[in-house]
C-alpha cells in the first residue's frame, strides 16, 4: 500500500532568530564603536593651575591646539576656516553655548591666540581655558 502525503505547502523559513542575530551584532559593533572612540581623544599635556574651574552645567563646545599646530573642534580635525564657520552655526544655534579652549603646553603662542581671535569673532562671550590642576602648592 503506497502512502500519499496530501500537506503540499512549501517550507517556510522562519525569520525572527535570524533578525535577532542581526540586531545583536549591530549592539555589539555599536559599543565595540563606542569605545574606540573614547580611545581617539587628542593626547595634551595641559599647563598647569593651582586653581580649580567651577564645573559647567551645561555640555560646551571643546576646541584643541596640539603641538603641531593642528586645531580640533569635539576632537575632530578642522582648518581655521572650517573652525571659523562651525563656531558660526553653533553660536547661532545657542547664544549661551560655552566654549572650553585647551592647549598643550608646547604650543605655539601665535597659533593658540589666532585660534582664541577666532573664537571671539564668531561671537562666544563664554570662552574658558582648560588647564590641569596642580597638586604642589
Amino acid at each position: 500500500m503506497k502512502l500519499v502525503s496530501k500537506d503540499t505547502s512549501n517550507p517556510q523559513i522562519n525569520l525572527i532568530p535570524i533578525l535577532d542575530t542581526i540586531f545583536f551584532l549591530i549592539f555589539i559593533f555599536m559599543i565595540a564603536l563606542i569605545q574606540q572612540s573614547d580611545k581617539g581623544a587628542i593626547k595634551l599635556d595641559l599647563p598647569e593651575t593651582t586653581t580649580s574651574l567651577l564645573k559647567l552645567n551645561s555640555k560646551a563646545i571643546t576646541v584643541a591646539v596640539d603641538t603641531r599646530g593642528h586645531i580640533f573642534l569635539e576632537n575632530k580635525r578642522v582648518t581655521p576656516f572650517e573652525l571659523q564657520n562651525e563656531l558660526k552655526i553653533i553660536n547661532i544655534e545657542d547664544q549661551k553655548a560655552k566654549l572650553i579652549l585647551k592647549g598643550d603646553k608646547e604650543v605655539n603662542l601665535g597659533i593658540f591666540v589666532e585660534v582664541l581671535d577666532l573664537v571671539k569673532k564668531t561671537g562666544f562671550r563664554n570662552v574658558m581655558i582648560e588647564t590641569s590642576s596642580s597638586t604642589n602648592n
